[in-house]
């Protein structure tokens, strides 16, 4: 996989965009600062948005999506990807309150949903990965909301892209 991103997408190699760890655990923050991108934290930190664990310690890559690899006049996109030899997962990270949950949960979902089809337009294959996506809600503990606009969008990503909709703040890489 991480060929076929390096050579469909040469400018990450250059931006700095992709990254490989081993850490057993890790946390992805969106920074404010420019180039305004996500970037990974090996140590917990009260901006970490989203965390990774790794128990095992296996190779995981980061790839900053947002500001790195597509930029504000691309297509709508999410924020990073983490990945490794089995399982390839898009995130959006998203700050809500209970008054705009829906709608930042709708934004969301086409934003996973443009940056996947984005990839597979690009020559990006999945086959032989187990392919999520996750909305993660900064700094709360999300459950799945089960109305019937979410089950049409989990059902629209499993029939679509074969892909697991998912909502939560963490990562775990078995």
């Amino acid at each position: 996989m991480l060929k076929q991103i390096e050579t469909t997408f040469t400018k990450i190699i250059a931006g700095n965009c992709i990254e490989k760890t081993s850490e057993t655990q890790f946390g992805v923050f969106d920074s404010e600062i420019e180039p305004k991108r996500c970037y990974i934290k090996k140590e917990q930190t009260p901006e970490e948005q989203f965390s990774i664990l790794n128990p095992n310690a296996k190779d995981i890559y980061f790839l900053a999506i947002d500001k790195c690899l597509l930029f504000d006049y691309d297509v709508t996109h999410c924020d990073f990807a983490v990945f490794d030899k089995n399982t390839f997962c898009f995130i959006e990270l998203s700050i809500s309150n209970k008054r705009n949950r829906s709608e930042k949960r709708k934004h969301a979902v086409g934003q996973l949903s443009s940056t996947i089809s984005h990839f597979i337009a690009s020559g990006i294959s999945f086959d032989n990965h187990s392919l999520e996506a996750i909305i993660s809600f900064k700094a709360e503990k999300i459950y799945p909301a089960r109305s019937a606009k979410s089950n049409d969008a989990i059902f629209f990503f499993e029939s679509e892209f074969n892909a697991q909709l998912l909502e939560g703040n963490q990562k775990v890489f078995d």
